[in-house]
């Protein structure tokens, strides 16, 4: 066993061969055939293997980047203030705010319009790879959000919708890199963006025209997100924070800057490993497990037919599976790291089903500017809303001058239209007024 090996697993949970059964020899042992089973269900081995899923001249990473350096860096305090302004309903202060920062708005209008962006990763570094652009793009979104409300306030709708187009469509763009993390941060980016287009609906909650631009505007919007992309990503970089493990830890690339502006060769010992199995045995059985998991994985989302919940539950029964005695030290940190992949899924079926309640509610929103009353149930909106949870029609309530639309979530239970982690319930609800 690698020393770095033994000294992670000494450091979780005590003396670990005493507690599993160590299998290292034989897990390692099967290693070029599960290499051969991996590579062939078309999971990447080698950096290149990522998909690349847009054309060098749809790279809206100049754009994006512009609109940070307008910012002067500091994008996230920006949004920050505008936010505050608006929580205090400051609105022509936040309108001025907004308005001296025209240039940034502007970048990342021309930024959504592009098919992804490429910020020149080098996926080999694996868990040392820092993403300070996913938290950009999230307060970039709001600030055109809160664009639209200041613009759909000053009775500019077209503006607004525009804005909110670009911000849902900011979504898709992050979410095109390869890792959960791109994932969930353009599902939140969509879930604002629909946020802000029922906070603009309810400025003029009776006027049934009104509702029915924003209603017709979120019609157009679709969801790109790609689940089995995210997942690719993961289950590279796990093989490569393997390949590179070592003493020290996870080895870093030459043109890195330290903290203190040192160079990182300074305290570089070796160069990355950017393919093959990982040196010793324990770290190859780890790898061997990860890629049995991800091929696993890799065959109920080719199953899937798009049902993220169900991959979910499949994923979830997998990773219980891990716990099940005797432990197997092989399958340590595949314990530790897999159960963070298990509520993705659910989250991608919700970012798929978000757009149609809000459709949904919006549509119900505007039949009571018309006739005074929400309709009764969800069949008089005129077309379906399915959860993705149960495969049936989404839950519908109305409740004095709020209308629902929602799914029972991952645990497939009506939980009342609530949301609590601390009480399990998870209903992903979406209502009008949104307030």
């Amino acid at each position: 066993m690698g020393c770095g090996v033994l000294v992670l697993l000494c450091g979780i949970g005590g003396v670990v061969a005493g507690l599993q059964v160590v299998d290292f020899p034989i897990v390692a042992n099967r290693a070029d055939a599960v290499v051969k089973e991996y590579r062939g269900a078309g999971l990447p081995w080698e950096q290149s293997d990522l998909r690349t899923e847009f054309p060098d001249d749809q790279n809206g990473t100049a754009d994006f980047e512009k609109a940070v350096a307008l910012a002067d860096g500091k994008i996230d305090t920006l949004q920050k203030q505008v936010s505050e302004l608006m929580a205090a309903k400051k609105f022509d202060e936040a309108a001025v705010l907004l308005r001296e920062n025209k240039g940034v708005l502007d970048a990342l209008r021309r930024a959504s319009g592009f098919e992804g962006f490429d910020f020149d990763r080098d996926w080999d570094l694996g868990p040392r790879i820092l993403f300070p652009e996913y938290a950009m793009s999230k307060s970039g979104v709001k600030m055109l959000s809160h664009q639209a409300v200041i613009s759909a306030r000053a009775g500019n709708l077209d503006s607004a919708l525009s804005d909110l187009r670009c911000a849902f469509q900011l979504g898709n763009t992050i979410s095109r890199e390869p890792t959960l993390i791109a994932l969930l941060v353009g599902i939140a980016n969509q879930s604002i963006s629909l946020r802000g287009a029922l906070d603009v609906a309810a400025l003029r909650p009776k006027d049934a025209a009104w509702i029915a631009r924003v209603r017709k505007e979120v019609e157009t919007w679709e969801s790109e997100l790609d689940f089995a992309r995210a997942m690719e990503g993961e289950a590279y970089m796990g093989l490569s924070a393997l390949r590179n493990f070592r003493v020290n830890g996870i080895v870093a690339a030459r043109d890195m800057t330290l903290e203190d502006g040192a160079d990182i060769s300074d305290t570089y010992t070796e160069e990355i490993v950017r393919t093959g199995l990982p040196k010793g045995m324990a770290n190859t059985a780890f790898a061997v497990r990860a890629m049995e998991a991800h091929i696993y994985f890799r065959k109920e989302i080719d199953a899937s037919n798009g049902n993220w919940t169900e991959v979910s539950r499949k994923m979830d029964e997998y990773v219980l599976k891990l716990e099940e005695p005797p432990l197997k030290a092989s399958q340590l940190l595949s314990r530790i790291l897999f159960p963070v992949f298990v509520q993705a899924g659910v989250a991608t079926d919700g970012a798929f089903f978000r757009p149609g309640a809000a459709r949904g509610v919006l549509q119900a929103a505007e039949i009571r500017a018309k006739t005074g009353q929400y309709p009764k149930d969800i069949e008089k909106l005129g077309f379906e809303i399915i959860d993705p949870a149960t495969g049936l029609n989404a839950v519908y309530k109305v409740s004095g001058s709020t209308v629902m639309i929602y799914s029972v979530g991952g645990n497939g239970k009506d939980d009342g239209g609530e949301r609590d982690k601390n009480v399990g319930s998870d209903d992903l609800v979406i209502k009008f007024p949104p307030n």
